[in-house]
């Protein structure tokens, strides 16, 4: 008999740990999982394994099914409403147990119903919130999840305002730091900067007597690529300092042998 393929051991496998877990809840009285915000939350103590196994087994058939769609279909703005809702507190604006029109929403968050209205529904598709009726929005599993539990929402609130737009930056700062003339360019234009009077890097130099800290190291964090060292090194009162410019050198002047 020829072997099972891949797919069918995954779904059989798949079949037998729902089968599983199924069993767990039945045994321990509860309900299957539901999307309703309102219903008690499911414990898996116990057979944590068996539903870890289970999601990766289901993420490993999906990918297989679907090489391509993956491509195609996975919508680069998803993350777009869950971002808005973190960031203008839409959370808080439900209570638990209760639900709300977008009107009661705008006049509780100060934000305009039309917009509010885009954004909770394109949220909904995720299955965060949902409308019980239409114009209302109650919770879901998910969003009760963030408005109840403090630690939880710090961290999804973590990654949608820190870590993802960074995240979306990252390539174009690798690209941006392998230019040497972007890298000359920005230190002319600090030099530009510091040619205005009340930005001169003098007030660094002569108005703190550096003389009174005798042999010391100077750490210049943030410091570019040695703007403010490298143009003072000759200075009678920085003679006797060792300097650290808290910035990987690359390109420059002599001068970036002061860098770490």
């Amino acid at each position: 008999m020829r072997d099972l393929s891949r797919l069918v051991k995954l779904a059989n496998t798949i079949q037998a740990q729902v089968l599983a877990i199924h069993s767990h809840l039945a045994t321990s009285r509860q309900a299957d999982p539901p999307f309703d915000g309102q219903a008690p939350d499911t414990s898996y103590d116990g057979i944590d394994d068996i539903k870890a196994s289970a999601l990766e087994n289901l993420t490993e058939l999906h990918d297989l099914l679907s090489t391509r769609e993956i491509l195609q279909d996975r919508a680069p703005t998803d993350f777009i409403s869950r971002h808005a809702l973190d960031r203008l507190g839409i959370y808080d604006a439900i209570p638990i147990g209760e639900i709300r029109t977008y009107e009661q929403i705008s006049d509780a968050t100060k934000r305009l119903v039309r917009i509010l209205r885009r954004v909770m529904r394109h949220a909904i598709t995720q299955r965060t919130f949902y409308e019980p009726q239409p114009d209302v929005v109650a919770h879901t599993q998910f969003s009760r999840l963030l408005t109840e539990h403090s630690k939880v929402r710090d961290y999804y609130g973590t990654v949608c305002q820190e870590v993802w737009p960074a995240a979306t930056r990252t390539v174009d700062a690798q690209i941006l730091d392998e230019n040497p003339y972007k890298h000359k360019r920005y230190d002319n234009a600090m030099s530009a900067f510091a040619s205005d009077q009340s930005y001169s890097l003098d007030h660094v130099i002569k108005g703190y007597d550096w003389a009174s800290l005798g042999r010391a190291t100077v750490v210049d964090v943030g410091g570019g690529i040695g703007t403010l060292f490298g143009g003072y090194l000759s200075e009678a009162a920085l003679r006797y300092y060792d300097f650290i410019i808290i910035t990987t050198p690359r390109f420059g002047d002599d001068y970036t042998s002061y860098k770490l």
